[in-house]
């Protein structure tokens, strides 16, 4: 009976340790507002430039991973940023401009 109760105990210490270790191994490094500031000071862009609305959508390479979609007004046109909160990376998607 001994020998059950250490396994037991043994078996929740290791899942106590491994389960918030495996959550949060999983969370994006980067929240949508910090996002929007580190690309603003990257890109040399006003926050007010940016137009308003969350836009979040579901990552191609994997279903649990999603992206960040920021729309930059920028003179005469506008830019689409996609901003990978995992990596920290970013690419523009778009450049259209307005007539």
């Amino acid at each position: 009976m001994r020998w059950f109760k250490q396994g037991l105990i043994t078996i929740s210490v290791v899942v106590l340790v491994f389960v918030p270790v495996l959550y949060a191994k999983n969370l994006p490094l980067y929240g949508y507002n910090e996002a929007k500031k580190m690309l603003a000071q990257r890109e040399q862009l006003l926050l007010s430039q940016f137009q308003k609305g969350k836009y979040v959508y579901p990552a191609k390479d994997s279903p649990k991973k999603y992206r960040y979609l920021f729309k930059v007004n920028r003179g005469n046109g506008m830019l689409e940023y996609v901003f990978d909160p995992y990596t920290g990376g970013y690419e523009v998607v778009t450049d259209v401009i307005k007539k």
